[in-house]
């Protein structure tokens, strides 16, 4: 029988991944487990995604696609330009390419200047033409108020009937705790599925706490605490029932969250591109709104560098700004 021992330096990883799944040994699991860790489950999906169009593009083009020329990748981001692809997916392509070129034990293609330059030449081009992200609409505490005063209203439910007055209230109860939830923890859609009522505390003052155990900034697990105010930790009580602390808070998919947001926005009569994110991003304007610097504001939205929160609350800097600051003193 092979021994943990015998394995040699593997080419790559995938390789040494299989090889060490072949032993006997809950040394070598654990070591093949470790790799299999190395990425989050939504960035394999991600890359894998990514990496059949990259394929698919080479096969129609008679290139190869492992390894890759450097200049025929920063062709393939010129061609998924071209074709309108946003900036943040040609982003993704070139790290699931240099990802299949690292685990082959390649040297990586789009490590060359001409595919960065290509990228960036990309976003240079996006920037100049005024082509901004699609950025989810900011659900503030005033689309927040909103929302609460409408959601209890009955809706037409499956085969067009009206829902009873209790599904309504029901219904409601759920959404305005998730909600709520999700904009005191700032909290992502993995992070709010993930949370589990083990993870909810109520401090002596009647606010809560949560522990996000892992993020997308914290790979390392270290967790984080988070703050609830009296009336969010209050809506989540109301909905536990008899859930035991291994039960997950909000028992959804992402597209059921995404869909009840859009739903709750819609029937509040608000406008916008609503989606699980716009709670964290409504959270932020409004702290930027209450004079909350840009470095605590990455602090408490756990973000790893300033770029995304200073692009949410460019609105609320502008009114901060020299110019406000002037009309204001002329006031």
């Amino acid at each position: 029988m092979t021994s943990i021992t015998s394995i040699q330096q593997p080419k790559t990883i995938a390789a040494a991944t299989a090889a060490l799944r072949q032993i006997d040994d809950p040394r070598a699991a654990h070591l093949a487990d470790l790799f299999d860790a190395c990425r989050s489950p939504n960035t394999r999906l991600a890359y894998a995604k990514q990496w059949r169009k990259f394929t698919a593009w080479c096969s129609a083009n008679s290139v190869a696609p492992l390894p890759a020329e450097p200049a025929h990748v920063a062709l393939y981001i010129s061609d998924q330009h071209a074709g309108g692809v946003a900036v943040n997916s040609l982003r993704v392509a070139r790290s699931a390419i240099k990802a299949a070129h690292v685990g082959a034990g390649l040297p990586d293609a789009t490590a060359d200047q001409l595919v960065k330059q290509a990228l960036e030449g990309a976003i240079r081009k996006n920037a100049e033409a005024g082509v901004a992200s699609k950025q989810a609409s900011a659900l503030t505490a005033a689309a927040f108020a909103a929302i609460a005063a409408t959601d209890a209203i009955p809706r037409p439910a499956r085969g067009g009937r009206l829902e009873s007055a209790a599904a309504a209230q029901q219904r409601a109860a759920f959404d305005l705790a998730m909600i709520a939830t999700a904009r005191d923890g700032m909290l992502r859609c993995s992070e709010l599925r993930a949370l589990r009522w083990g993870d909810v505390e109520r401090a002596e003052d009647g606010s809560g706490r949560i522990t996000v155990r892992k993020s997308k900034t914290d790979q390392q697990g270290e967790g984080a605490i988070q703050y609830l105010s009296r009336d969010t930790l209050r809506r989540l009580e109301e909905i536990r029932g008899d859930a035991d602390d291994q039960a997950l808070v909000f028992d959804v998919s992402v597209m059921a969250i995404h869909r009840r947001i859009v739903a709750a926005a819609a029937a509040a009569g608000l406008k916008g591109r609503w989606s699980s994110h716009s709670m964290r991003i409504g959270m932020a304007r409004d702290l930027a709104a209450a004079g909350i610097d840009l470095a605590s504001l990455q602090v408490a939205g756990r973000w790893s560098s300033p770029e995304m929160p200073g692009r949410y609350i460019r609105a609320e800097e502008a009114a901060r700004g020299a110019v406000a600051r002037y009309y204001q003193q002329a006031a």
